[in-house]
């Protein structure tokens, strides 16, 4: 699945969009595999250069799309860290573009999730609001692909709440001297480790929550699929 996203990258943004292959997207890949039980994409290896296996997927409707989501993603993430004027960006700016005239409902609903969590960030809202705003981009996202069963909908949610907790801890000290926006952030405790020990009771909270959430989806499904 990881695979597809690559090779569905490189047909849509050329060769420099494969570097926007995520994790993110190959888990949304298998989880709408999960409720259509389609068929797994096939088991390749790589090519760098070769372009032999790219006619395997120029025909992957939902791999495509996949693939314009994630370059969509990371123009979000250029505009969200206002580099977009960055040389790292440059390169991608075609494919994005394109990315974005492809899949306008996508790329509209992108921007204005991505606007709404700055909006939540910006207002010292409680975690849970911001947490609930990244589970809305995604749904809004996914839903364009599939009509989500309420399984998978509460799954794509909480896998998203998993990663945002995910990306504040292990982006906690880079936060804290950038002075970009953390929800665990606080002032004069410049490292994780001494967040961590000043506020135990908190973080772990958190964490139980969004990992509860995060088991629970998986439980609701597991018996759906061999995935």
């Amino acid at each position: 699945y990881y695979c597809r996203i690559c090779y569905c990258l490189r047909i849509v943004g050329g060769q420099v969009a494969r570097f926007c292959t995520t994790y993110d997207a190959a888990i949304y890949s298998l989880i709408m595999a999960l409720q259509s039980h389609e068929e797994a994409p096939p088991v390749l290896p790589c090519e760098r250069i070769g372009s032999g296996n790219l006619c395997l997927f120029a025909d992957d409707d939902v791999g495509l799309q996949l693939a314009r989501l994630s370059l969509i993603s990371v123009g979000e993430k250029f505009r969200d860290d206002q580099i977009d004027s960055n040389n790292l960006s440059l390169p991608l700016n075609k494919a994005i573009e394109a990315a974005k005239e492809a899949e306008p409902v996508i790329a509209q609903s992108s921007y204005e999730g991505t606007n709404r969590i700055n909006q939540l960030q910006d207002s010292s809202a409680p975690l849970s609001e911001v947490f609930a705003a990244y589970g809305d981009m995604a749904a809004a996202s996914i839903s364009q692909f599939l009509d989500m069963t309420p399984e998978t909908e509460e799954l794509v949610r909480s896998i998203s709440e998993w990663n945002f907790f995910m990306d504040m801890l292990c982006d906690y000290e880079d936060d804290y001297k950038s002075g970009a926006f953390n929800g665990f952030k606080k002032e004069g405790l410049p490292t994780f480790s001494a967040y961590f020990n000043a506020h135990y009771n908190e973080f772990m909270d958190v964490a139980e929550a969004v990992t509860n959430r995060l088991v629970a989806a998986l439980m609701a499904v597991r018996d759906d699929s061999r995935i």
